[in-house]
Protein backbone atom coordinates (compact mmCIF):
# COMPACT_ATOMS: atom_id res chain seq x y z
CA UNK A 1 0.00 0.00 0.00
CA UNK A 2 2.80 2.40 0.88
CA UNK A 3 4.05 1.92 -2.50
CA UNK A 4 0.87 2.66 -4.41
CA UNK A 5 0.59 5.79 -1.77
CA UNK A 6 4.17 6.77 -2.76
CA UNK A 7 3.26 6.42 -6.97
CA UNK A 8 -0.16 8.75 -6.15
CA UNK A 9 1.74 11.26 -4.80
CA UNK A 10 4.41 11.31 -7.65
CA UNK A 11 1.47 11.46 -10.71
CA UNK A 12 -0.28 14.10 -8.27
CA UNK A 13 3.18 16.25 -8.33
CA UNK A 14 3.60 15.57 -12.27
CA UNK A 15 0.04 16.61 -13.06
CA UNK A 16 0.12 19.74 -10.73
CA UNK A 17 3.92 20.75 -12.06
CA UNK A 18 2.94 20.04 -16.07
CA UNK A 19 -0.93 21.19 -15.83
CA UNK A 20 0.99 25.03 -13.97
CA UNK A 21 3.22 24.82 -16.89
CA UNK A 22 0.91 24.74 -19.52
CA UNK A 23 -1.58 27.20 -18.07
CA UNK A 24 1.58 29.46 -17.82
CA UNK A 25 2.39 29.29 -21.68
CA UNK A 26 0.75 32.37 -23.52
CA UNK A 27 2.28 31.31 -26.74
CA UNK A 28 -0.41 28.84 -27.16
CA UNK A 29 2.36 25.82 -27.63
CA UNK A 30 3.08 22.71 -25.24
CA UNK A 31 6.64 22.48 -25.31
CA UNK A 32 7.77 18.79 -26.57
CA UNK A 33 9.97 18.18 -23.24
CA UNK A 34 7.05 18.74 -21.34
CA UNK A 35 4.34 17.42 -24.12
CA UNK A 36 5.90 14.18 -23.72
CA UNK A 37 6.60 14.09 -20.12
CA UNK A 38 2.43 14.48 -19.64
CA UNK A 39 2.01 11.67 -21.76
CA UNK A 40 4.45 9.77 -20.19
CA UNK A 41 2.11 10.72 -16.83
CA UNK A 42 -0.73 9.67 -18.11
CA UNK A 43 0.15 6.65 -19.74
CA UNK A 44 1.45 5.67 -15.86
CA UNK A 45 -1.98 6.66 -14.81
CA UNK A 46 -3.81 4.68 -17.28
CA UNK A 47 -2.23 1.88 -16.65
CA UNK A 48 -1.71 1.86 -13.31
CA UNK A 49 -5.46 1.68 -13.46
CA UNK A 50 -5.79 -0.91 -15.73
CA UNK A 51 -3.80 -2.95 -13.62
CA UNK A 52 -5.32 -2.45 -10.33
CA UNK A 53 -8.88 -2.12 -10.96
CA UNK A 54 -9.94 -5.63 -10.10
CA UNK A 55 -8.12 -5.30 -6.68
CA UNK A 56 -8.51 -3.93 -3.57
CA UNK A 57 -6.30 -0.99 -4.83
CA UNK A 58 -8.53 -0.08 -7.42
CA UNK A 59 -8.80 3.61 -7.60
CA UNK A 60 -10.52 6.58 -9.93
CA UNK A 61 -9.11 9.89 -10.30
CA UNK A 62 -10.83 13.23 -9.43
CA UNK A 63 -13.37 14.18 -12.40
CA UNK A 64 -12.10 17.81 -12.92
CA UNK A 65 -8.59 16.00 -13.08
CA UNK A 66 -9.76 13.00 -15.36
CA UNK A 67 -11.89 15.62 -17.57
CA UNK A 68 -8.52 17.51 -18.28
CA UNK A 69 -6.21 14.30 -18.95
CA UNK A 70 -9.38 13.55 -21.73
CA UNK A 71 -8.96 16.76 -22.97
CA UNK A 72 -4.98 16.41 -23.13
CA UNK A 73 -4.97 13.08 -24.72
CA UNK A 74 -6.98 14.69 -27.80
CA UNK A 75 -4.02 17.55 -28.54
CA UNK A 76 -0.89 16.02 -27.35
CA UNK A 77 2.07 14.66 -29.63
CA UNK A 78 5.40 13.43 -28.77
CA UNK A 79 7.61 15.44 -31.35
CA UNK A 80 7.46 19.18 -31.73
CA UNK A 81 5.44 20.16 -29.05
CA UNK A 82 2.02 20.60 -28.72
CA UNK A 83 -1.03 23.54 -29.79
CA UNK A 84 -2.92 24.42 -26.97
CA UNK A 85 -6.61 24.60 -27.69
CA UNK A 86 -7.85 28.38 -27.12
CA UNK A 87 -10.58 26.39 -25.10
CA UNK A 88 -8.70 24.51 -22.82
CA UNK A 89 -10.14 23.21 -19.30
CA UNK A 90 -8.55 25.00 -16.76
CA UNK A 91 -9.13 23.26 -13.07
CA UNK A 92 -8.34 24.35 -9.89
CA UNK A 93 -5.02 22.47 -8.78
CA UNK A 94 -5.39 20.31 -6.07
CA UNK A 95 -2.16 21.11 -4.17
CA UNK A 96 -3.06 19.16 -0.66
CA UNK A 97 -5.68 17.71 -1.24
CA UNK A 98 -5.74 13.62 -2.71
CA UNK A 99 -6.55 13.31 -6.59
CA UNK A 100 -7.11 9.57 -6.17
CA UNK A 101 -9.28 7.86 -4.21
CA UNK A 102 -9.62 3.86 -3.38
CA UNK A 103 -12.89 2.93 -5.20
CA UNK A 104 -13.74 0.55 -2.63
CA UNK A 105 -13.50 3.47 0.28
CA UNK A 106 -16.10 5.72 1.59
CA UNK A 107 -15.33 9.44 2.45
CA UNK A 108 -17.96 10.48 5.18
CA UNK A 109 -18.49 13.73 5.91
CA UNK A 110 -19.10 15.30 9.35
CA UNK A 111 -19.38 18.83 10.90
CA UNK A 112 -18.21 17.27 14.03
CA UNK A 113 -14.80 15.30 13.82
CA UNK A 114 -14.73 13.01 16.50
CA UNK A 115 -12.01 10.27 17.60
CA UNK A 116 -12.77 6.45 18.84
CA UNK A 117 -10.86 4.78 20.90
CA UNK A 118 -9.50 1.63 18.71
CA UNK A 119 -8.96 -1.89 20.78
CA UNK A 120 -6.11 -4.32 18.65
CA UNK A 121 -7.86 -7.23 17.67
CA UNK A 122 -4.76 -9.24 15.60
CA UNK A 123 -1.95 -8.44 13.60
CA UNK A 124 0.37 -10.09 10.99
CA UNK A 125 2.85 -9.24 8.53
CA UNK A 126 1.18 -6.28 6.56
CA UNK A 127 -1.09 -4.69 9.11
CA UNK A 128 -2.66 -4.69 12.58
CA UNK A 129 -6.32 -4.60 12.91
CA UNK A 130 -8.23 -2.71 15.24
CA UNK A 131 -11.79 -2.58 16.13
CA UNK A 132 -13.74 0.39 17.27
CA UNK A 133 -17.35 1.89 17.65
CA UNK A 134 -18.33 4.42 15.64
CA UNK A 135 -20.45 6.63 17.20
CA UNK A 136 -21.97 8.20 14.89
CA UNK A 137 -23.30 5.01 13.02
CA UNK A 138 -23.28 3.08 15.91
CA UNK A 139 -21.60 0.31 14.51
CA UNK A 140 -18.67 -1.49 15.48
CA UNK A 141 -16.22 -0.91 12.48
CA UNK A 142 -12.38 -2.67 11.68
CA UNK A 143 -9.63 -0.93 10.36
CA UNK A 144 -6.65 -2.28 9.30
CA UNK A 145 -2.81 -0.19 10.04
CA UNK A 146 -0.58 -0.94 7.24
Amino acid sequence: MKNVQELFAIMHHNFNSLFLFMYRKTNGHFNAAESRQLISNIKLYEETHHVLRSTPLAFDIEINYKNLITQCKNFLTETGGSPIPPDLLRIDLLEYETIFFLSQTVKVESSNEQLYPCQMIGGGSYANVYKYTDGFYNKNRIIGKF
